[in-house]
């Protein structure tokens, strides 16, 4: 949607867009260190280990922050379709 000012924009990037960057930025610290493939080095030219989809355990300390991520999601979606509504 087109917003009438560069302050208008910015502001609904902090109701909704805020939450949803922060999301994803948790997801993606989460399943990072959990790769079925790692290397040593970047961009990598071979893989130092190789780990089994079994072996991939989420710490209770981890499913606590992939909770708080979808439920920022679940938050920014509520406010998204509140705004829209509204």
């Amino acid at each position: 949607m087109p917003f009438a000012t560069v302050g208008a924009a910015n502001l609904q990037y902090l109701r909704i867009g805020l939450w949803e960057t922060t999301a994803y930025a948790i997801a993606c610290a989460i399943t990072l260190p959990k790769s079925l493939l790692v290397a040593r080095s970047f961009p990598a030219k071979t893989w130092d280990e190789k780990r089994k989809l079994h072996d991939m355990r989420l710490e209770n300390v981890e499913k606590t922050i992939v909770l708080l991520g979808g439920a920022a999601l679940f938050i920014a979606a509520v406010i998204e379709a509140w705004f829209l509504v509204g």
